[in-house]
């Protein structure tokens, strides 16, 4: 549910960013309305797949989404705190079209109104929520956009907190090995990090398995180039037997 009237927030990201910048936070709206109801995760997958729906650049959109939290069309809290877009009027909308239901659930956390006793049908859950620890610099990352950095990703203190660590599965890491075409063994992979608890050198959690198995790989690379060294002195050792003259020429 959109208001037809839209406040000034609105003309504004429009003013700013043309109409694909009204677009961006329509779809968001969307997404909100479509899936949780009420608010929606915004982290460094959804700011990429979210950019690709909507054939824009990631910069573009975290630039976009930046300047609706600036200007209070998303809640800054409650995105600094635990990485999600909602806001008192989204929240307000989503218990006025859901009345007929028998009961809706709201994290306690992420409730903004103030007062629900007009809602009857509303359950206030008190479970823990994820809180995050890292944000990013939409600025930032518009800026790189704009210079044609090749590879876009949502770099630290810019628009999407980074989500929290789930170990993978087997396959999952197979899948990875094979798209990179790399021969680290997956079940050694995941059985040497659950052993260590997935944690690396001094004790420190593992936030990018991805990035580990990148390491694996290069430690492969650098031990099989190790391994061709005494190839090529058996090599040299071998011409010298044969070819009195190559030990004098090479001095």
């Amino acid at each position: 549910p959109l208001d037809v009237h839209l406040d000034e927030k609105f003309e504004l990201i429009e003013a700013e960013f043309g109409l694909k910048g009204f677009a961006v936070i329509v779809k968001l709206f969307q997404r909100i309305y479509g899936q949780q109801g009420y608010y929606c995760e915004w982290t460094n997958e959804v700011a990429l797949m979210f950019s690709k729906s909507c054939m824009l650049g990631l910069g573009a959109v975290s630039e976009i989404v930046g300047a609706a939290i600036k200007r209070g069309i998303f809640d800054s809290t409650l995105y600094e705190k635990y990485g999600i877009l909602t806001s008192v009027g989204i929240q307000k909308r989503y218990l006025e079209a859901c009345t007929r239901r028998k009961e809706v659930t709201i994290k306690k956390a992420y409730l903004l109104l103030c007062n629900t006793q007009n809602f009857k049908n509303v359950n206030i859950s008190s479970e823990n929520v994820y809180i995050s620890s890292e944000n990013a610099d939409i600025s930032k990352q518009s800026k790189r956009e704009k210079s044609k950095v090749k590879e876009s990703k949502v770099i630290e203190g810019a628009s999407a907190p980074r989500t929290r660590f789930t170990p993978p599965s087997v396959d999952e890491v197979k899948a990875y090995c094979e798209e990179r075409n790399n021969a680290i063994d997956p079940q050694r992979f995941v059985d040497y990090y659950t052993a260590n608890g997935w944690v690396q050198g001094k004790g420190k959690p593992i936030k990018d398995w991805k990035a580990c198995v990148r390491t694996w790989e290069q430690r492969n690379k650098s031990s099989k180039s190790e391994e061709a060294e005494p190839a090529n002195s058996e090599y040299e050792q071998m011409v010298q037997s044969y070819v009195p003259s190559y030990k004098k020429k090479k001095r």
